[in-house]
């Protein structure tokens, strides 16, 4: 069991106070592999009572394409106004039905949910413990492919991109 990855890329502006700040670390939760959960639901509604689903990688890649903007009587950036929006990945998972090719072959429309929620460790208040959920709800598929190992397992890999959903 691996460790939950992620990379981000962080725009700011210069610190206005660098005196009197002092970190605080709090006790580290990891995230696992066996930590996580996937969901797929005709609509978003439906997400918290669907089944899980057995998914090997998921990965989602959600992009603000920030600029900076830098207007008369500042040295720094004036503010970090966002471009297109977009969110989309893709998931991999054993082929042993055609439910998820369907998906795109019929230009189905679906709701996804990735949960990562470390419940082993301390609650961080209560009964709350660390998670990170990020739903989609409305995702269209993109792509499907499918391993073609002779002596193995055979693996398929489904590409989305959510939509605007108002």
């Amino acid at each position: 069991n691996d460790f939950a990855k992620f990379t981000s890329r962080w725009m700011g502006e210069q610190f206005a106070s660098t005196s009197g700040q002092t970190p605080s670390y709090a006790a580290q939760n990891f995230f696992h592999g066996k930590h996580a959960t996937a969901k797929v639901a005709a609509g978003h509604n439906d997400l918290d009572a669907a089944s899980a689903i057995a998914v090997e990688r998921m990965k989602i890649t959600i992009s603000k394409n920030l600029t900076d903007y830098q207007a008369f009587g500042s040295v720094g950036p004036t503010s970090f106004p966002n471009q297109k929006f977009e969110a989309r990945g893709d998931i991999t998972l054993l082929f042993h039905a055609v439910t998820q090719r369907d998906y795109l072959t019929n230009s189905t429309k679906r709701a996804l949910r990735l949960t990562i929620a470390n419940t082993g460790a301390t609650a961080v208040s209560g009964s709350t413990y660390p998670t990170v959920q990020i739903d989609m709800p409305v995702c269209c598929f993109t792509e499907w492919s499918a391993s073609d190992e002779n002596d193995g397992i055979i693996k398929q890999t489904l590409s989305f991109v959510a939509e605007y959903d108002a």
